[in-house]
């Protein structure tokens, strides 16, 4: 994520980085326009800078500590704002990064113009990606507790 345009980038051996679009964009179809953790909807394409966040599910400040780059899409999701300044920086419960693994796997099965950079992070086959999603979960887990869920604050119907 190149944090001063918001934009999706995927590192390649030749050029660097590379652009792959706009980070809430990028997401935005699979979610439906809904927030990914309470499905609250989202703003419309007219607003969406407003009130969508782009959050590491997995939280960023852990990325050093970390094997597993955390600033990918394979870790990345659409967020209201009141589910991501909730969220914040604590660890989700394993069934919201489980969520990411199975949104991942959509990806990969399609056209997407993501499935490419998830596979290269991840890995080529489903085992080696829900390996490498729970290895990060289970060494982010080792240096903060994971007990954050949107039901543990919002009163909104969760899908």
């Amino acid at each position: 994520m190149d944090k001063p345009t918001e934009q999706l980038i995927v590192r390649s051996d030749s050029s660097g980085r590379k652009n792959i679009g706009g980070a809430k964009w990028a997401f935005n179809g699979y979610q439906d326009g809904k927030c990914f953790y309470c499905n609250v909807e989202l703003d419309t394409p007219d607003i969406i800078a407003t009130k969508t966040h782009v959050d590491h599910v997995i939280p960023y400040l852990l990325d050093q500590h970390l094997s597993t780059d955390l600033d990918h899409v394979w870790n990345l999701v659409n967020a209201c704002s009141e589910c991501n300044l909730a969220k914040s920086k604590t660890m989700p419960q394993y069934s919201i990064v489980e969520r990411v693994y199975q949104r991942n796997e959509y990806y990969i099965h399609s056209n997407h113009p993501l499935k490419d950079a998830i596979k290269t992070a991840t890995g080529n086959t489903a085992a080696e990606r829900r390996g490498t999603v729970r290895s990060a979960f289970d060494d982010a887990g080792k240096l903060m507790s994971t007990s954050w869920s949107p039901h543990s604050y919002v009163g909104r119907d969760i899908r």
